[in-house]
């Protein structure tokens, strides 16, 4: 019988994929940027969601979701924010992820 576990990876903002969903984990830059986003109410442990994928020729933009507010950011933002995604995979599997990447 094999054991089902749920492991948090932390990825990027930037890295994520429309559709995908997370928690944020970590915010790194200036306090401009600290303060802007939580204006906003985009904090460490909110809740969030891809829901647009935008790529123009000079910039990417990231549309996010938290709650029933829309938000976009852009690149340079997005990767500055770390986040924590749900992955559903076999115990078994979990010693070949990085011990860094993986938060159980």
């Amino acid at each position: 019988m094999f054991k089902w576990k749920q492991v948090m990876i932390t990825k990027l903002l930037s890295d994520l994929r429309e559709g995908e969903k997370g928690t944020i984990v970590s915010i790194r830059g200036k306090p401009m940027m600290h303060r802007y986003l939580c204006e906003n109410g985009l904090l460490v442990g909110c809740n969030i969601a891809v829901t647009k994928l935008e790529t123009q020729p000079l910039e990417s933009l990231v549309t996010l979701k938290t709650g029933e507010r829309f938000f976009t950011l852009g690149a340079q933002m997005a990767y500055n924010i770390r986040v924590a995604v749900p992955l559903d995979i076999i115990e078994k599997d979990v010693s070949n992820l990085k011990k860094e990447f993986v938060r159980v």
